[in-house]
């Protein structure tokens, strides 16, 4: 293993959007499209406004931005569907939104109607969409040709006065559904009934911002306290291993080998991350610091055709990056 991390501090290409960036996704159909979520508020208005842009990434890594969405009122989350050209938007005026990308042009699809809450993240399977939301709500939505229809909702996180707080993200496995707070829980719920499983607090100490599923048992938690956790839901009670990567862990993104990730990690950029399962040890791999450290690093995933290409954006600088891993780094976590 590599007896210390790598910093990458240098960009292949850069550019820059018209608000502030907050998720990325590469299209698996086409590997050239990149899209791009943007969100701002402003505050003399009080108005959100923001659109999903769509980017063509050359095999020389040049950036032209060949697409963008109408105004969705805000985007906090994008992802493609499937191997398609039609893709999934969480907005900040309480929508699912489905754009299609063909022939280089967004065009809306259909969307679900508004409701009063912020779409904070979206996760599909099959037909489902679940989604979690700034009013601590879970809500899960039937994705349908023409129509999205939501099935379910429930209060899932609250403070101590019985206040919500934010959800900040959501995965789901076979009829178990996890969510993560800003209450600092993680909290297991039951798909069929969106009755309670469990509720973890302790050790978070801050609210928790990335879930990843390993597998039936094992999964990876983030935090705004800096730390990654691994956890065993038989035994969910403590954590088995933890590691501080220096800044609040926002997501867990496929990484470049299949015991790696990449970790969009807010103000310390981005992190490639690796987890030893047989021995419960995590190891710090890469740095990417290309961003300002004074901007958040919310989106970064790895190129869809070519696994040394990473693109990441950060928040408040407006800023998109396409840069390279380092090639020496395939001895440590190579496939």
């Amino acid at each position: 293993l590599l007896d210390s991390m790598m910093i990458v501090d240098a960009c292949i290409s850069q550019t820059h959007t018209p608000h502030h960036a907050c998720a990325l996704a590469w299209c698996e159909k086409d590997p050239e499209l990149l899209a791009v979520a943007n969100y701002e508020f402003q505050q003399a208005t009080e108005r959100r406004y923001g659109a999903v842009l769509l980017y063509r990434i050359r095999e020389d890594e040049s950036i032209s931005k060949i697409s963008i969405s109408q105004d969705l009122g805000g985007v906090y989350d994008i992802h493609w569907l499937d191997d398609s050209l039609t893709s999934i938007c969480a907005t900040a005026n309480g929508q699912l939104v489905i754009l299609s990308a063909s022939n280089d042009e967004f065009e809306l699809k259909t969307q679900s109607e508004a409701c009063n809450e912020i779409f904070t993240c979206v996760y599909t399977q099959e037909e489902y969409a679940f989604v979690s939301t700034q009013q601590g709500q879970i809500r899960v939505f039937r994705l349908q040709s023409s129509h999205i229809e939501e099935e379910s909702c429930w209060l899932a996180h609250s403070y101590f006065d019985g206040s919500p707080a934010e959800v900040w993200c959501i995965k789901q496995k076979n009829d178990c559904v996890l969510s993560g707070g800003d209450d600092c829980c993680l909290r297991g719920w039951d798909k069929r009934s969106a009755s309670r499983i469990f509720s973890i607090s302790a050790p978070h100490e801050a609210g928790v911002t990335a879930i990843n599923f390993l597998n039936d048992d094992l999964i990876l938690t983030g935090s705004y306290d800096q730390h990654a956790r691994l956890f065993d839901l038989r035994k969910p009670t403590r954590s088995l291993a933890a590691i501080d990567l220096g800044a609040g862990v926002w997501r867990f993104n496929k990484g470049p080998s299949i015991d790696s990730f990449l970790v969009p990690c807010t103000q310390a950029g981005a992190l490639i991350l690796q987890l030893s399962l047989s021995t419960s040890y995590f190891t710090k791999l890469v740095q990417y610091s290309g961003h300002n450290p004074d901007s958040i690093t919310y989106g970064a995933a790895i190129s869809s055709y070519c696994e040394d290409i990473v693109a990441s954006c950060s928040f408040y600088d407006n800023s998109l990056h396409i840069w390279r891993l380092p090639s020496i780094i395939p001895s440590a976590v190579q496939r």
